[in-house]
């Protein structure tokens, strides 16, 4: 399994709240606050930080509407008052040594800014992508 997502985003400054940037899934809130239990992916900025939080749904035989288990991968100091092309990719494959391997990565302008092995496969759904909810952040998507 493989997917791509690639967007153009413009950040103006933080907000007091977590800001909602886009997801796929559903759109009822969970105990965490964070809109859907489904979403993979799910992108927001973190209240008061320069600071880009993906999430993931993942596997687990313990998921319940109450215990959701996911993922997150950060990323800092993104530059602000100027478009950026974010882009990440997922792929599942193996390694050398023929285990699972499940690589998350996230480019900015075209450069890797970070990697991260996932423990498990992400959950991907068949809901809508939901743009800018709940006000969405400052700024401007593309």
């Amino acid at each position: 399994m493989e997917f791509t997502y690639s967007f153009w985003i413009l950040i103006n400054g933080t907000k007091s709240t977590r800001q909602h940037i886009f997801h796929k899934g559903d759109t009822f809130k969970n105990k965490d606050g964070l809109l859907g239990i489904n979403r993979t992916p799910g992108v927001y900025l973190e209240a008061n930080k320069n600071k880009m939080l993906f999430y993931f749904n993942i596997i687990d035989s313990k998921n319940t509407n109450e215990n959701i288990k996911y993922e997150t991968l950060e990323i800092d100091n993104l530059p602000l008052k100027k478009w950026i092309n974010i882009t990440f990719t997922f792929s599942q494959g193996q390694n050398d040594d023929f285990n699972s391997s499940n690589n998350l990565s996230i480019y900015i302008n075209g450069l890797l800014k970070k990697s991260k092995y996932m423990s498990t496969t992400p959950i991907l759904n068949n809901h809508d992508l939901h743009l800018c909810r709940d006000q969405g952040f400052k700024g401007h998507l593309a």
